[in-house]
């Protein structure tokens, strides 16, 4: 069977064709045929390569060839080729514009922690600001905002996600003004992990989605040994990140058979089908003078919702979510 894969991996595309592998059904052989591929940006590139790599493992006893690849140098080069078993690429190392698809071990964060004797978090913290370092072109307060977002997301998949590894890609645009960071794990997904919290009740992926960007309903179950950590989980990871995001560019938030989209002009949910969570986040860079006074007002913001979300014996995304949704069905 042959599969066309999109002109344009954007973000809808994307998701778009992610929903249309899953209608799919079993053949001997599957080709997947590139001529038409054209745009590609990194969450498309970091989603539709996971989710071939899932396709794959769906049917196994298939054959699978690619076709009409070779004319596309970037993507060949930013390694979405590659995340998809095709020997095709060179390996980079990043520039000051981009980082190529990467896979981060998870266990190699806790190894080096351990190494290091420090706290996990220090470890993904010094990723981090490496990968930051790389995307901002000098721009000490988009570093600033990039590292904390890097360093939150990325810890929420090696604190949460119970997946081995996490996957992320990024572009910085100087033209656009604007940076684009994908970040991916194939875990547990956000419904499961929350799952764990028994206060919480969720109804559906939607209130999943909703309740992982309020403060304070990630945090992990607290121990005997959190009181003096510094680093112990406050769950405001993907609340602060999301909020950010929100004001200075916009992001998303993809997982099981949902995904959230959130900018200045509204809020959106519309289908997708990802096995783990997928996290687009874009800022506008000149929108990041204004970061130390939008952090103060958020973290304010942050302690006075989670102060009365613990007030709350049971827990749903109707109770708790600041956000009105419009729902693209």
């Amino acid at each position: 069977m042959d599969i066309k894969v999109p002109s344009d991996l954007t973000f809808f595309n994307s998701i778009d064709f992610c929903n249309y592998l899953d209608e799919i059904e079993e053949h001997e052989d599957f080709v997947f045929d590139f001529s038409s591929l054209a745009t590609v940006e990194p969450f498309g590139m970091l989603l539709v390569g996971a989710k071939v790599r899932q396709f794959m493992e769906r049917f196994p006893e298939s054959g699978y060839y690619d076709i009409n690849y070779k004319h596309h140098s970037y993507a060949a080069n930013m390694g979405f080729f590659k995340s998809m078993y095709q020997d095709y690429g060179h390996e980079l190392h990043g520039s000051r514009s981009y980082v190529p698809i990467t896979k981060l071990e998870v266990s190699k964060f806790h190894s080096d922690s351990r190494d290091n004797r420090e706290h996990v978090v220090e470890t993904v913290e010094r990723e981090a600001g490496r990968l930051s370092q790389v995307l901002s072109n000098g721009d000490s307060e988009l570093k600033k905002t990039l590292t904390y977002s890097l360093r939150e997301i990325i810890r929420n998949s090696v604190e949460h996600s119970e997946s081995d590894h996490v996957w992320l890609a990024a572009q910085f645009w100087p033209t656009k003004n604007r940076v684009e960071v994908a970040i991916l794990d194939e875990g547990i997904g956000i419904r499961r992990s929350l799952r764990k919290n028994k206060k919480l009740k969720i109804k559906s992926q939607k209130d999943a989605l909703l309740l992982s960007l309020e403060p304070g309903i990630t945090r992990k179950t607290p121990t005997r040994f959190d009181e003096d950590d510094p680093y112990a989980n406050s769950g405001f990871g993907l609340f602060m990140t999301s909020r950010i995001c929100k004001d200075g560019g916009d992001f998303a938030i993809c997982s099981g058979k949902r995904v959230l989209a959130l900018n200045k002009r509204g809020n959106y949910f519309f289908d997708s089908s990802f096995s783990g969570t997928a996290i687009r986040m874009r800022l506008t860079v000149s929108r990041m003078s204004q970061l130390s006074e939008m952090l103060a007002k958020l973290i304010k913001e942050g302690e006075r919702t989670s102060r009365k979300n613990k007030k709350n014996t049971i827990i749903t995304a109707s109770k708790v979510s600041s956000l009105l949704i419009e729902d693209a069905e």
